[in-house]
């Protein structure tokens, strides 16, 4: 961990910069497959089966990722993670 914070580079993405191309190539990639997205619980993926469509807000019919829900056991074992890890934060 930085022991102080770095500010991102400022880029202007005017058209024909190496960032723009950049940025267009990842936009493309990302729009050619679709990610699997676990539920998170210290630290562990979960892939709980039961997903949810997280489509392009302006193009509803593109879907970019499954997203999986968290059920009874995943919000169980998320609470008792989180109690766990409050002794660290006091």
């Amino acid at each position: 961990m930085a022991d102080y914070p770095d500010n991102e580079p400022i880029l202007s993405y005017a058209p024909g910069s190496v960032e723009r191309v950049e940025l267009q190539e990842e936009m493309d990639r990302q729009m050619c497959e679709v990610v699997e997205i676990p539920c998170i619980i210290n630290g562990v993926e979960i892939f709980t089966g039961n997903t949810m469509p997280q489509v392009i807000p302006h193009k509803h019919g593109h879907v970019l990722a499954n997203v999986h829900l968290a059920g009874p056991e995943e919000m169980e074992a998320a609470c008792d993670a989180a109690v766990n890890a409050q002794k660290d934060w006091i």
